[in-house]
């Protein structure tokens, strides 16, 4: 299987969602540790996957720039995306 294979059921996957939660954690706690601050920045996510990531930098970030290999993945981000 490649990414595309897993991009439909990438979110429900067993510890998907806690793992995304504990990356966040841990850049905002090194962000404060460096006395950095997300709020206003530009962030690149890079292997963003279907975006779980991308959506709490976003929370914080004045951009988020989301790139992946994958095209189902990239899609399943897209799909997230409010319409205008």
């Amino acid at each position: 299987m490649d990414w595309d294979d897993y991009a439909a059921i990438w979110d429900e996957k067993p510890g998907v969602r806690e793992y995304t939660a504990a990356a966040f954690d841990s850049l905002k706690r090194a962000c404060l540790e460096r006395s950095f601050e997300l709020e206003g920045t530009r962030a690149l996510d890079f292997g963003c996957g279907t975006g779980l990531l991308s959506e709490k930098l976003a929370s914080l970030c004045d951009e988020v720039v989301a790139l992946d290999s994958s095209e189902k993945m990239i899609a399943a981000l897209d799909a997230k995306k409010p319409s205008s």
